[in-house]
């Protein structure tokens, strides 16, 4: 369909996204982030900043889910919802 798991790039971004969750009351959703060997790494292959958020971590699981303000390492086969964004096209 043209679109990518979400990608957090900077406070105002997160913020948007964590009230947009809160007020619809959803459960845990994917974002684009996951781990890549050592590092977490986002889908359009930026690096995680851990200034914008903390990880909940746990022994295994390679991908990130998000419920409101907190962030889950899950297994990445594991059913939730996503969040995908997709360029806005011109009408």
């Amino acid at each position: 369909m043209g679109a990518d798991l979400l990608v957090i790039k900077d406070r105002e971004q997160q913020e948007f996204i964590q009230r947009s969750i809160t007020q619809r009351g959803q459960d845990t959703s994917w974002i684009g982030l996951h781990r890549d060997g050592d590092v977490w790494r986002w889908v359009d292959g930026g690096q995680y900043n851990s200034s914008l958020f903390q990880i909940k971590t746990q022994e295994s699981g390679g991908c990130i889910g998000m419920t409101g303000s907190r962030y889950y390492q899950d297994h990445c086969n594991s059913t939730r919802r996503w969040i995908c964004v997709k360029k806005a096209v011109r009408i």
